[in-house]
């Protein structure tokens, strides 16, 4: 294979597969850029890896139509009757001895006139049945899906093996060359966003004999409307399926894109978690693929009162307001609750806040509207309780305050020590947000990214087993887990060595280590330098003010105690004076008997009773 066929092949590849591929040859994460990425620059990024290792012929045979993964056995299609079945498996070995004689340098002209005839009656009728092959490539299984623009089959790759979705549009749509435009400009749309909550197209263009298709990846599950219709979307799990397709949407007005034809019917809930959003024909239609069963009247309730070709980014936030109310509604939306939209509303099972919101949302006014489904999505985040916007562990949750709380303790000098911690909380609240979303597939790639990053290898070891044994999200919700334990106790140790914020620089530190004892000092001195501030020291927290102003009452009323005690005792002296001593000598007597040392306490003394006094004049 070329360098241009191993790009090609490796670009078409479904997410999962493209992922499978990676892991096998053993690319490092840093090597990579992440998974936001569009899957063609990734398939670069591989390529140029294994050249400068000599390693391209691995990803080959991966690639190749004989590697294990495509020599799986082929699916049995689900056939109409067994007239069918023999119609089908006839007109596919008439296609390997035609092969066959092409390979021999043989006529093929009376073999491509059996397979005409084959295909012919195989389509009679006008319709595809299941065993018809589109393009030479792509084997009908069953029909998942039709409406009044096209029809979905679930088919095989005969490339790769890989299970895809076949959107074929009606032969009676396909006569008018616009609708054929839209069609296909619906799939480069898809195609060009490369976004994980949007189902990912992997063949934009094919005709075959009048029949025209794109193949897209194959979402297994069913969406959102039959599964509110069904009872089958919990209350809590509507809001974080209504911000992973805003996601999406938003990523799709950033590049001046309008959906038009946003609803229930084209949001489809994954077997996997993965919720992802579909159908960007950008028309009207009254019904398209997966559209609901009520007809016309389906679509009309999640559009806009403003016309469709004067549609802008807040149309498609009225229909994506509208799609939370019937998710949170629960059941079926009749036409007369568009009259009353305020009363379903007020009726719904949610807070004001998030009530609000919506009637924001669903103004009649555009102008009135959020901007965009990302200005949407995030008044939307924010009027959710926490018990709706993510069910975290209390553990993890209780490790990431406890750091935040090290990290506000920590002085402003010490900051780019301690980058690593601001770093990993900003990228831990990343991956908060894609296990609220169910991104499995990102989940595992920025867990192991930061595994890498923050040196834990041994849960590096594990997250790449959870993930190539296809693990569910709960498990890597446990294994982010286990890395918020492992950064806790890096920063309780780190926090541990650390100086507190209210801590002296190591220059006043030195130099206090260096000066006298504070006793040496005179209390004036004393006052003024504990009152002075510190340049270098970081501002105190409020509780700090409080007890150091206590502090400094309670030694002001110390002092004053000291100096009434004091007072007092030389009042007394002067009451009573020692006999032959005036009230002023025993004063200062007193006063010099305090501070003196015990020597000359002993010298100053006052004469003891019955002494005789010193003679002398008088």
């Amino acid at each position: 294979m070329q360098r241009n066929e191993i790009l090609e092949a490796l670009s078409v590849l479904l997410p999962a597969a493209f992922e499978a591929v990676v892991f096998k040859v053993a690319i490092p994460p840093d090597i990579l850029s992440g998974t936001q990425t569009p899957q063609k620059t990734r398939a670069v990024e591989v390529i140029r890896h294994l050249e400068s290792q000599g390693r391209l012929l691995e990803l080959v045979g991966l690639l190749r139509p004989g590697a294990p993964e495509a020599s799986l056995p082929m699916p049995e299609p689900v056939y109409e009757n067994e007239e069918v079945r023999e119609l089908a498996q006839g007109l596919e070995r008439a296609r390997v001895r035609r092969r066959t004689l092409l390979d021999a340098g043989v006529s093929t002209e009376a073999m491509d006139r059996e397979i005409l005839s084959l295909r012919s009656r195989l389509r009679r009728g006008g319709q595809l049945r299941a065993g018809d092959k589109l393009g030479d490539r792509y084997v009908l299984l069953r029909q998942i899906g039709r409406g009044g623009f096209a029809s979905v089959w679930e088919a095989v790759d005969g490339r790769n093996n890989n299970r895809v979705a076949v959107k074929v549009l009606h032969p009676d749509q396909a006569r008018d060359e616009s609708r054929r435009e839209r069609f296909f400009r619906g799939a480069r749309v898809m195609a060009e966003l490369d976004h994980p909550g949007v189902v990912r197209v992997t063949d934009p263009h094919g005709e075959d004999d009048g029949w025209f298709f794109f193949a897209m990846e194959l979402v297994r599950g069913e969406d959102l409307h039959h599964a509110v219709v069904g009872g089958r979307l919990a209350l809590v799990d509507a809001v974080p399926l209504i911000l992973r397709i805003a996601e999406a949407l938003g990523a799709a007005h950033r590049k001046g894109l309008v959906h038009r034809d946003v609803k229930p019917a084209n949001i489809l809930l994954g077997e996997d978690g993965e919720h992802k959003l579909t159908d960007f024909d950008l028309v009207a239609a009254d019904d398209t693929t997966g559209g609901t069963r009520t007809g016309h009247m389906g679509t009309l309730l999640f559009m806009a009162p403003e016309p469709s070709n004067r549609a802008t980014a807040r149309t498609d936030v009225y229909a994506l307001g509208m799609t939370t109310i019937f998710c949170l509604h629960g059941r079926e939306l009749h036409a007369t609750a568009m009259r009353h939209l305020d009363q379903v509303i007020a009726a719904l099972p949610c807070e004001q806040r998030m009530k609000a919101v919506l009637m924001t949302a669903i103004e009649v006014e555009p102008k009135k509207r959020y901007p965009d489904a990302t200005a949407f999505a995030k008044a939307l985040q924010q009027s959710a309780p926490a018990k709706v916007r993510g069910r975290e562990s209390a553990h993890s949750q209780v490790f990431r305050e406890e750091m935040r709380a090290s990290l506000d303790r920590v002085m402003p000098t010490h900051k780019p020590s301690w980058r690593w911690l601001e770093q990993w909380l900003a990228r831990r609240e990343h991956v908060e947000t894609l296990l609220r979303s169910g991104k499995k597939t990102d989940v595992a790639h920025e867990l192991m990214q930061m595994a890498v990053d923050f040196g834990l290898d041994d849960l590096r070891l594990e997250i790449l087993a959870a993930y190539r044994g296809g693990a569910d999200i709960a498990v890597f919700s446990e294994l982010t887990w286990k890395i918020d334990a492992a950064m806790h106790m890096r920063a309780r140790s780190s926090t541990a060595s650390a100086p507190p914020a209210n801590a002296m620089p190591t220059r006043a530190r030195s130099s206090a280590a260096s000066a006298p004892p504070v006793n040496a000092t005179p209390t004036r001195a004393r006052s003024s330098a504990a009152s002075a501030p510190q340049e270098d020291a970081a501002p105190l927290p409020a509780s700090s003010f409080v007890i150091s102003a206590t502090q400094r009452i309670l030694g002001a009323a110390f002092l004053v105690s000291v100096i009434f005690a004091v007072a007092r005792a030389s009042d007394c002296s002067v009451r009573a004076p020692h006999r032959g001593v005036d009230g002023g000598a025993a004063a200062t007597a007193i006063g010099s008997a305090t501070a003196a040392p015990p020597a000359v306490r002993e010298q100053v003394q006052p004469p003891a009773a019955g002494a005789t006094e010193p003679s002398g004049p008088r």
